[in-house]
């Protein structure tokens, strides 16, 4: 009988899911993981052959670097997640992962690719895989992009966009540093233009998404 542990920091999700593979069959266990529990300890006590892992395992972090461990048990792996940037999608399978299924699959859809795996056969298609992988190469040489234009900016221009992160209007910034209005408004518009956004709102989304370092002194 094949054994397949369910990997998710919600117990009721884990636990329902590993009652569902057992009605049809499978030797299956929810797997509830905390900081003291090492999930591939676990994994390696059960047996188990496949691995439902969640990406997100909330106090305990994001579950990449658990992949190769589990892989390194002979584990077969399929990750389960919400997420739908192909960024972090692509991520997994570069880790090792044998497939990826969104939380919003039906779990005929699971079923499916648990089958192919007991098969040997990949859950996810060549083409499906192929194209994950090409959209998140794409993706990340656009994020390069992006980060490079952040050392266009000027001094005065990261302090600006550090106010803005802040919450900072273009009045208090004004206040702040002693500028006229015009001036801070011709900043603001220059960080715009160089990070290629339309909005103060998209400027300070990209630097949170881009993990801009921000300036040590403020304004």
């Amino acid at each position: 009988m094949t054994a397949i542990a369910v990997v998710d920091d919600h117990a009721l999700l884990a636990n329902a899911l590993a009652d569902s593979l057992r009605r049809e069959g499978f030797d299956a266990v929810g797997i509830v993981p905390t900081p003291e529990i090492e999930v591939d300890a676990e994994v390696a006590a059960l047996g188990s052959d496949i691995v439902l892992l969640d990406l997100d395992l909330g106090r305990c972090g994001r579950s990449i670097p658990l992949i190769p461990l589990l892989k390194a048990l002979g584990t077969k792996v399929i990750v389960v997640t919400g997420e739908s940037e192909p960024a972090r999608l692509a991520e997994c399978i570069e880790s090792g992962a044998d497939g990826v299924l969104t939380k919003a699959a039906s779990f005929e859809e699971l079923l499916d690719g648990v089958k192919k795996l007991i098969a040997n056969l990949p859950p996810m298609s060549l083409h499906a895989r192929d194209t994950l992988l090409a959209r998140a190469r794409e993706q990340r040489a656009r994020e390069r992009g992006r980060t490079e234009n952040f050392e266009r900016l000027t001094a005065r221009e990261r302090e600006t966009l550090d106010a803005l992160m802040d919450g900072m209007s273009a009045e208090e910034i004004a206040s702040e540093t002693y500028v006229s209005i015009t001036t801070v408004r011709s900043h603001i518009r220059s960080v715009l233009q160089k990070l290629e956004v339309n909005s103060q709102l998209a400027a300070v989304a990209m630097a949170v998404r881009c993990k801009w370092q921000r300036p040590s002194s403020v304004i």
